[in-house]
């Protein structure tokens, strides 16, 4: 399937499924717009107790009091390292 006819399908996909989101761009391909539908879910079974945080480009998951108590004091209960390309919010 060529790459045109592969983002013409996920446009098509995306309109039904995520009808109401936010979604900036709309020459999505079908395993981009999986993914996000995908990352979507997760947020709806996310347990509240655990914050994702982007230390720089770094995922980590923290206990959601204690980080919000003392973002800096707060351990993370686990480091994801770069799995999903991110920003950290530091772009300049």
């Amino acid at each position: 399937m060529g790459r045109s006819l592969s983002r013409q399908l996920a446009n098509h996909s995306d309109a039904e499924i995520m009808r109401g989101q936010d979604v900036h761009d709309e020459a999505l391909t079908v395993e981009e717009a999986k993914a996000i539908r995908s990352l979507k879910a997760l947020g709806k079974r996310w347990p509240r107790s655990l914050t994702l945080f982007s230390n720089s480009g770094t995922m980590e998951i923290h206990h959601t009091e204690e980080f919000m108590r003392d973002p800096v004091a707060s351990s993370p209960v686990a480091v994801l390292g770069s799995l999903i390309p991110n920003d950290g919010g530091d772009r300049t």
